[in-house]
């Protein structure tokens, strides 16, 4: 059979997406030799990633492995050619992190050896820590339930409410000549065709219809007004998707009001919201190996909203399991209840906790975030362990940004580009971010080489850039727009979160290798150094991605924090005396981002500052730009954090993919917690502790385990587990049906 369904496949170029997910289902009833045949050899696996309404390689229903899961994530990214050369991560020294808090020994382990082994809960503003504590479930059918949603042409028959007689529907020739002189004819045809199914009425009338994309703002408007005013039986408005905005046009309900969206009784008409009800829905989003963009992007289209009418208070890793509040403006309850039960509803995503508060959430309103981490295959004795975490309690670890800020791919790390910008090198600044580089998927590595080979932007070109590559088409449709080499404002085409992050790159660099000669001077105050004079809640008003290992740059969400000159309260800072040493302990004192709002240590550190800013060609007296944006105003970073309430054990296992710790969602579930198996194989760190939101858990963990934190060194580390795995099943009792050990494995379902 399986020879057999080899023959029909190979040799396919392209699988339509229509077609992807029955074969999906066959590859997985025909064991793993097969699918990793496929992920070796299709050219279009990015299919594959979708998720059947029973569960495809994703995960669907079940999640985890059986019938309705995929087990693992092998298909989210499409696979490399045979041969192709592993490419090179981004490692702590090139982006200055060299030195640690303490010098007690460390020990070897896995971190996020499964998703599920890392446990993210935020903390709110006044101490909450944030969980999940209930579960939607689809609600029992009521018998010939009568629809909520008002038809679109109310029924003839209809004698509870006045119908809307079809000779209303009407297209003349007087709106035909507005329409004409604000949109291609096409799309004026496609309206009057729409008018024309109205009027004639019966069951298979379209809901809604798109016109032709347009980016200019108040011709959009124009059209939006010439429907209200001519059509006075249509409504319009505009989506937003994949950077490109088109107007959408659709029928009223009977009662005037814009049509309700498919799923819902809510939100509410902003008309009818009632004066009582606080106009913010607050709800707890539950997720695993999701990040928060990929979540927010699917409560907005399974709602029919806007992205920006739900807001968070910062960004959660990917690999992990993560809980946060977010905020809907003017949503309903029972809207985002009947969304978590549809048969699209994404099932590693849930949600609940529903409560309606006054205020959106903004970024940076948090207090911090609570961990729990295991960290797999510990290889030495338990009294190491306990002195190692001792250390981290009472030292504390250096406040390193971590790498995930600066980029996948070594070649080009984010600072990299963030320094041409701040050069003002428009032209290395697109190079940088176009290049190829090693150890992409083929289809991208292809597409960047394509721009090198030719230098000219065409439609073919962008299309041949997956659409995951939000920068790169961002930048290659304003090369298409403004021309191939007008580069600032092709760059500028970029989201502004997303070119910032760019320059807060550098700024992050530079913090770090400063602080890693400021560690060479010792663990406690000098004179010259910096503290905070009264309270230090403004410092690092930049939320960061509390996470783990790194991704790629195009998963960064567009909400990141950036800084400002206006608004933003200004930190207090005093440069210590002699006579100051000793009031203060190493924990108070604090390192300057560059920039031109800040002042520098009065110190050798100080000096430090200015000569690395003038070996890259920068002014630290000059920090401004002609383009404001790109004008950094700076602040302050605390120098060492200590983790709080540190809480920690030890547990053995024998089964490799053995879940070691329960989420919010495993207790919903009633599941026993995991506990230590004496006669285990393996040894396992489970510990807890909670962040402040500025901090990264993997500098933390890295001052715990003294071992990079890089993704090289995690995949070395996976490969020796995996080996010593196979060999302790080999010489004693059968493997268990479990999957290989790997860093992206999917958690089992929740």
């Amino acid at each position: 059979q399986t020879q057999s369904t080899w023959g029909q496949l190979e040799g396919l170029q392209v699988l339509r997406p229509s077609a992807s997910v029955t074969i999906a289902r066959v590859i997985k009833r025909l064991g793993r030799e097969f699918q990793q045949a496929v992920r070796q050899t299709l050219i279009a696996p990015s299919y594959f990633s979708m998720s059947s309404r029973r569960g495809g390689f994703r995960g669907g229903r079940g999640g985890g492995r059986g019938r309705g899961g995929g087990g693992r994530s092998s298909f989210e990214r499409p696979p490399r050619e045979d041969g192709a050369v592993e490419g090179k991560s981004v490692e702590e020294e090139e982006v200055g992190i060299t030195a640690y808090a303490s010098s007690v020994s460390g020990f070897s382990g896995i971190v996020k050896h499964r998703f599920s082994d890392f446990l993210v809960n935020e903390v709110s503003p006044t101490g909450e820590v944030v969980h999940l504590t209930e579960i939607i479930t689809a609600p029992e059918k009521a018998p010939q339930q009568a629809p909520e949603v008002p038809p679109l042409v109310a029924s003839t028959s209809s004698s509870s409410a006045a119908p809307v007689e079809r000779a209303d529907f009407e297209f003349t020739d007087a709106t035909r000549t507005v329409l004409l002189g604000l949109m291609p004819a096409e799309d004026v045809e496609k309206i009057a065709s729409f008018v024309d199914q109205l009027a004639a009425g019966g069951g298979a009338q379209p809901t809604a219809i798109t016109l032709t994309p347009d980016d200019d703002k108040d011709r959009r408007g124009k059209i939006h007004q010439a429907i209200r005013q001519h059509l006075h039986f249509l409504d319009s408005d505009t989506l937003d998707k994949d950077n490109t905005r088109t107007v959408r046009i659709f029928a009223k309900a009977r009662n005037g009001n814009k049509r309700r969206k498919l799923d819902s009784s809510g939100p509410l008409d902003r008309n009818e919201w009632p004066a009582n009800l606080p106009k913010f829905l607050r709800f707890v989003l539950f997720k695993a190996n999701r990040d928060t963009g990929e979540a927010i992007e699917h409560l907005s289209s399974t709602l029919h909203v806007n992205k920006k009418s739900l807001s968070y208070a910062g960004s959660k890793d990917k690999r992990g399991v993560t809980a946060q509040y977010i905020t809907l403006f003017k949503g309903t309850e029972s809207a985002l209840r009947r969304a978590a039960t549809a048969r699209y509803w994404d099932r590693n995503i849930q949600i609940g906790n529903f409560t309606h508060v006054p205020e959106a959430l903004r970024l940076g309103d948090l207090k911090g975030n609570r961990f729990g981490i295991v960290i797999r295959h510990v290889q030495v004795e338990d009294e190491l362990v306990a002195a190692a975490v001792e250390a981290l309690k009472s030292n504390g670890f250096i406040n390193y940004f971590g790498l995930q800020r600066f980029g996948t791919y070594g070649e080009v790390p984010t600072h990299s580009v963030g320094l041409r910008i701040l050069k003002e090198d428009w032209a290395e600044t697109v190079e940088l971010i176009l290049k190829p580089r090693s150890g992409e998927p083929v289809d991208v590595c292809n597409a960047r080489q394509m721009y090198m080979d030719s230098r000219e932007v065409t439609k073919p070109l962008l299309e041949a850039f997956p659409r995951r590559m939000v920068i790169e088409r961002s930048l290659l449709n304003g090369l298409l727009k403004n021309g191939s080499t007008d580069y600032f404002n092709a760059f500028s085409c970029i989201s502004r979160p997303m070119r910032l992050m760019y320059v807060h790159a550098y700024q992050s660099y530079i913090w770090n290798s400063i602080a890693s000669e400021r560690m060479q001077l010792g663990g406690t105050p000098l004179e010259g150094d910096l503290v905070v004079v009264g309270s230090d809640a403004d410092l690092d008003a930049e939320p960061v991605d509390e996470s783990g290992l790194p991704e790629s740059i195009q998963d960064v969400d567009e909400s990141v924090a950036v800084e400002a000159d206006d608004g933003r309260k200004k930190v207090d800072v005093k440069i210590l005396s002699k006579d100051d040493l000793g009031q203060y302990t190493i924990e108070d004192v604090v390192l300057p981002l560059p920039g031109y709002g800040v002042i520098y240590p009065a110190n050798p550190i100080g000096a430090r500052y200015r000569e690395m800013l003038a070996v890259d060609g920068l002014d630290i007296d000059d920090m401004r730009r002609k383009h404001k944006d790109y004008s950094l105003f700076g602040g302050y970073r605390k120098l060492i954090v200590k983790p709080g309430d540190v809480q920690w054990d030890i547990c053995r296992y024998t089964d490799p993919l053995q879940p070691l710790i329960n989420s919010d969602a495993d207790r919903l579930m009633q599941k026993p917690e995991p506990r230590d198996d004496p006669a285990g194989k393996f040894k396992a760190l489970r510990i807890h502790f909670t962040l402040p939101s500025a901090s990264y858990a993997t500098m933390c963990l890295r001052e715990l385990l003294k071992r990079s934190s890089s993704l090289s060194n995690q995949k070395t580390l996976n490969e020796q587990a995996k080996l010593a795995s196979e060999s302790s099943s080999s010489s004693s009792a059968p493997e268990p049906v479990s999957e290989p050990m790997q860093v992206d494995e999917q958690p089992r379902a929740a």
